[in-house]
């Protein structure tokens, strides 16, 4: 494995050195990481824990930091609009650089407080590289980004045909569940390519069949949910547009169910129902309730934030570890609670939580354009919102960088928009 990881190491040092040599190279440097990150793993099987960590980090962020970089070296100014982003991510920054490292210093804590650094860098970057950016580059960027994810996900798909992996995770060194998040943070956009002619209908309804079979042969829960909703707040207004829409889906759904493709899935959205009862209803869970670990972490999560409301434990992994053993009696377990929400509320506290939300209110700002063609950046802000209270992929690079790359090109059409530009 450590040979493995190096190898790893050097094809990311090897993305940085090629997208650095050139902007147009640059440009495309996100969709290369995701080739880095499935292609050369087709025939290997699914890494989890600390194997497919360096460091702390994981291995499968190394690409697309690698591709991130040399939008840092590029970066000069920073637009005005973009200041309020960069001024509260300060304040954030520093709120836990107060409350993670005292008054106990744990070196595994480091990695995380770095990751928050360099996200809120990497957006501000990517934000005001793209704001300069003329859109048609952005067109193109694009398209070329989707058809390397229809690759990706055709290469899932024939993992699970050929019997290399039982899902459809197209991202061997990342969690289903992180790769779920990559496709439902990209998933709209097919629209985006749509509304602006670069695809035909034709080709969207191919495209999305696509992309819904890698979500349903993934075989998560949160992808389903999220995708479906995804889907709903593109179509929010009830006419007949958006019934034929829901029409459709409907067709492709019970072909899957037809041809027996989601059985492991409709288990597994039974059981979030069976959850979703019993949280809120009279009945109690029990330890052969399938989702009863899942409870037990809302549980412990509730009592670490009762215990540390105000300014919370800490951000990563141990500062919470450490809070867990401290509030939780309960449970022996000391994970986090699968919802970014309350995880992160348990690490921020209140003040903290705030700040963080402050920061994300700029983004949906940044991304809220009243155009239909925009509609799609709008859903990819919602949809990552819903699909955090199913995961804590908060730190996923690729999310910071898509936030960055949205904006820019928003707030880009806002200014040219304001000032009369075509």
């Amino acid at each position: 494995m450590i040979v493995f990881q190096l190898v790893y190491v050097g094809l990311s040092i090897v993305l940085f050195f090629y997208c650095v040599s050139g902007r147009e190279r640059m440009l495309h440097g996100f969709s290369l990481a995701l080739m880095v990150n499935s292609v050369p793993l087709f025939l290997m099987p699914q890494f989890i824990g600390l194997e497919a960590r360096i460091g702390g980090i994981p291995i499968a962020y190394l690409p697309i930091m690698a591709a991130a970089a040399p939008f840092f070296i590029r970066w000069r100014t920073i637009p005005k609009k973009f200041l309020p982003f960069l001024s509260a991510g300060l304040l954030y920054i520093l709120y836990i650089t107060a409350t993670s490292f005292f008054p106990v210093f744990r070196f595994g804590t480091l990695p995380y407080y770095l990751a928050w650094v360099f996200n809120f860098l990497l957006f501000t970057a990517v934000a005001s590289f793209f704001y300069r950016l003329d859109r048609d580059i952005f067109h193109r960027v694009i398209e070329k980004f989707f058809y390397l994810l229809i690759f990706a996900c055709l290469l899932g798909m024939l993992r699970v045909l050929i019997g290399i992996a039982d899902d459809a995770n197209f991202m061997p060194m990342m969690n289903r569940n992180g790769t779920v998040v990559f496709i439902v943070i990209s998933a709209p956009l097919l629209y985006y390519l749509r509304d602006i002619g670069r695809i035909s209908p034709r080709r969207f309804w191919l495209l999305f069949f696509i992309i819904l079979s890698t979500v349903v042969l993934i075989k998560s829960r949160a992808g389903m949910i999220c995708f479906l909703f995804s889907f709903l707040f593109m179509h929010a207004r009830l006419n007949m547009k958006t019934l034929k829409y829901l029409f459709l889906a409907g067709i492709l759904a019970a072909g899957a169910f037809l041809f027996g493709a989601v059985d492991v899935s409709v288990d597994k959205l039974q059981s979030a129902g069976t959850t979703v009862s019993k949280f809120f209803g009279d009945a109690d869970f029990d330890s052969t309730d399938a989702d009863y670990q899942r409870y037990m972490l809302v549980q412990s999560a509730l009592a670490i934030i009762s215990d540390h409301f105000v300014f919370g434990a800490g951000v990563g992994v141990p500062n919470y570890q450490a809070a867990f053993s401290g509030s939780v009696d309960f449970f022996d377990r000391d994970s986090k609670a699968h919802n970014f929400y309350l995880s992160y509320f348990a690490e921020l506290g209140l003040v903290g939580f705030v700040l963080l939300l402050l920061c994300f209110s700029f983004v949906y700002r940044f991304v809220s354009v009243n155009n239909v063609e925009f509609r799609s950046f709008r859903a990819i802000f919602l949809s990552v919102m819903l699909v955090m209270a199913m995961s804590e992929y908060i730190l996923l690079p690729e999310l910071w960088f898509f936030f960055g790359m949205l904006s820019g090109v928003a707030m880009k059409y806002k200014r040219d928009e304001r000032m009369g530009y075509e």
